[in-house]
C-alpha cells in the first residue's frame, strides 16, 4: 500500500515522544493562521499572549504590542521566531526549544494551536500550548 508523503509525516511525528500529553494527534502544518492565541502552561496557567498576522507576530505578552516580527520556517517545520519570544524567554535561564503550529485542537472546539517546547530554569522539558481564541 502506498503512504501519501504528509500520512507517513504524521505517522513519524505520532511515533516520537512527547513532552506534553494531548488530546489529538501532533501534525505540524506550516504557518499558523491569523489570530490572538492564548498561551497556556502545562498546568494551565496563562503566560500570555501570541498575536499572529500572516508571517509576522507580536508577543508573548499579557497585550502584544509594538513592531511585528517575522515568523520563519526551518527546513523540519519548525517555526522560527526572528526576535524570540517576549520577556519570558528573554529571562535568565530559560531556553527557547522547538515551536511548530500543531493545526487544531479537537477538545477545544477545533481551534487553532501551537506548540512551544522549552527548558525551564531547572532543566525540565516543559511546553506551551498557545491556542487561538
Amino acid at each position: 500500500m502506498k503512504t501519501s508523503k504528509p500520512l507517513a509525516a504524521a505517522a513519524g511525528l505520532l511515533i516520537g515522544a512527547s513532552l506534553h500529553s494531548t488530546s489529538v494527534a501532533e501534525v505540524p502544518g506550516g504557518f499558523p493562521p491569523a489570530g490572538h492565541y492564548a498561551c497556556l502552561t502545562a498546568n494551565g496557567g496563562l503566560l500570555g499572549y501570541l498575536d499572529v498576522k500572516g508571517s509576522t507576530y507580536r508577543g508573548i505578552a499579557l497585550k502584544p504590542a509594538g513592531a511585528a516580527n517575522k515568523i520563519g520556517m526551518d527546513s523540519n517545520g519548525a517555526l522560527l521566531f526572528a526576535a524570540g519570544l517576549g520577556g519570558f524567554f528573554a529571562s535568565s535561564g530559560v531556553k527557547l526549544g522547538e515551536a511548530r503550529y500543531m493545526g487544531t485542537q479537537g477538545s477545544s472546539g477545533h481551534r487553532p494551536w501551537i506548540g512551544i517546547k522549552y527548558v525551564s530554569p531547572r532543566g525540565n522539558n516543559e511546553r506551551l500550548d498557545c491556542q487561538s481564541e
